[in-house]
């Protein structure tokens, strides 16, 4: 015999473990049923002790078996109550910490320390009441907006025993307007806009927006206001931001010029990054031939986020950006419909306009393919020259493509997945280029806050 087969015959087989002995309620349910399973003629109705009715015995909340009022049925109902204890309530703890520096609620918040004042907030915080919202959650109340923020949220003071502030997208300084509360943070809560009250007139004309997705899409904020007064907020930005995070002293402050205008307040925009999330929706498609006829599923949303929620709004173009990029937004998007089976996860997406060029024979075999994060085409005869005056512009989506843009006599070439994003309506102005090189003062970007 091999000690292979003598192991096998010294080991010792595995015993199963001792059944666990039943309880008093087990033992009398068993009883039960198998009394139940009983001829009816087999016992005497006085051989049973009366007990209650099954409804006054009590329960512990859950689905339990309507087994009517028989004595079965009582037993069941003890059972599940033992068997089915209620659930403690789940606790939720507000977060209380100060917002983190540079992020979005850092400058909402040095914003509500500027309009509240530094005493106030001491006093609050003096008092534990920093983070005690005076509002419920989904609350509605009415308000009067105080200013706007760098966002261009704006920022009322909550009529309230101790200060505090609330957060509220598309109203305008001097505005009633009803919100409802969503969030708190650290003296200040999120709310929604639900109605403009009294609008104030000198800013607001709704005439001037364009887009229909306006109020919704979390992508502009300006459309209703006038030009001009969009370029002073934009101004009003460079100012807080050397005010709240230079950490110099005033004096060190350069002046902040006046904000360039843009020839195109429409139209202007030269990348956009839209995205999809795919969700429960995965499940509803056919992985191996995706929608049927090409149709967008009714689950798929291509867009930007709605206001104040992670949800995706579906929008099949952006008037603030340029045709070039809005054509390939229609491309893209049916690109994304007919592939959307084979995704497994959400995507960002990549529209980025370029000059339609064409590189001499012996450039163009030098040229790698994927381009440092940017260079500068120096020499003139890289690129040949279109005879047509308005040169032609096409949409670039592929993050490692390259990208070409002209800056006055300068030519640009640069990953499209690089940071480089400019106002090619404005630059292609030479005089204007050379001006903003030559100027003393600090001038704030060019490009609509719509």
């Amino acid at each position: 015999m091999s000690d292979t087969e003598d192991k096998h015959i010294d080991k010792k087989p595995r015993l199963a473990s001792p059944p666990r002995p039943i309880n008093d309620v087990e033992e009398a349910y068993v009883q039960a049923i198998l009394k139940e399973k009983q001829p009816e003629e087999s016992y005497e109705p006085e051989d049973i002790e009366p007990i209650a009715d099954a409804s006054e015995i009590p329960t512990a909340p859950g689905p339990a078996p309507d087994l009517g009022g028989s004595m079965l049925g009582a037993l069941t109902n003890v059972l599940f109550s033992h068997l089915q204890m209620p659930k403690a309530p789940r606790k939720y703890k507000l977060k209380t910490k100060p917002p983190e520096p540079f992020s979005k609620e850092d400058i909402i918040w040095r914003e509500v320390l500027s309009l509240l004042g530094q005493e106030t907030i001491d006093k609050a915080k003096a008092e534990g009441k920093e983070w005690e919202a005076p509002y419920e959650k989904y609350q509605e109340v009415e308000l009067v907006v105080s200013c706007l923020s760098a966002h261009g949220d704006s920022l009322s003071i909550a009529p309230t025993s101790h200060p505090w502030v609330v957060v509220t997208p598309h109203a305008l300084p001097g505005e009633r307007i009803r919100v409802r509360i969503y969030q708190h943070s650290y003296l200040f809560s999120y709310a929604d806009l639900l109605e403009i009250v009294e609008p104030n007139p000198k800013y607001r004309d709704d005439s001037r927006v364009k887009c229909k997705y306006f109020g919704q899409c979390s992508g502009c904020q300006y459309q209703m206001l006038d030009y001009e007064t969009q370029l002073q907020l934009k101004r009003d930005i460079i100012v807080k931001a050397y005010n709240n995070y230079s950490n110099l002293p005033p004096s060190s402050v350069p002046t902040i010029g006046p904000t360039l205008s843009s020839p195109l307040q429409y139209g202007y925009r030269t990348k956009l990054t839209p995205h999809f999330a795919m969700g429960a929706g995965r499940a509803e498609i056919n992985k191996e031939t995706g929608p049927a006829n090409g149709a967008q599923p009714e689950w798929l949303k291509i867009g930007f986020n709605k206001i104040g929620k992670r949800n995706v709004l579906d929008i099949e173009e952006c008037p603030i950006a340029t045709p070039a990029v809005n054509e390939g937004f229609t491309a893209l998007r049916q690109e994304v419909i007919n592939k959307v089976h084979t995704y497994k996860r959400g995507v960002s997406l990549l529209l980025r306009e370029s000059l339609d060029v064409k590189l001499t024979p012996s450039t163009a075999k030098a040229r790698p393919d994927k381009p440092p994060r940017w260079t500068i085409a120096q020499e003139r005869n890289e690129w040949i020259e279109d005879e047509d005056k308005d040169e032609k512009r096409l949409c670039v989506t592929d993050h490692n493509q390259i990208v070409r843009e002209r800056v006055g006599d300068t030519k640009f070439e640069y990953n499209a997945g690089s940071f480089f994003q400019n106002n090619n309506s404005r630059t292609r102005r030479k005089a204007l280029n050379r001006r903003t090189s030559s100027m003393p003062t600090v001038a704030a970007a060019c490009s609509p806050s719509h």
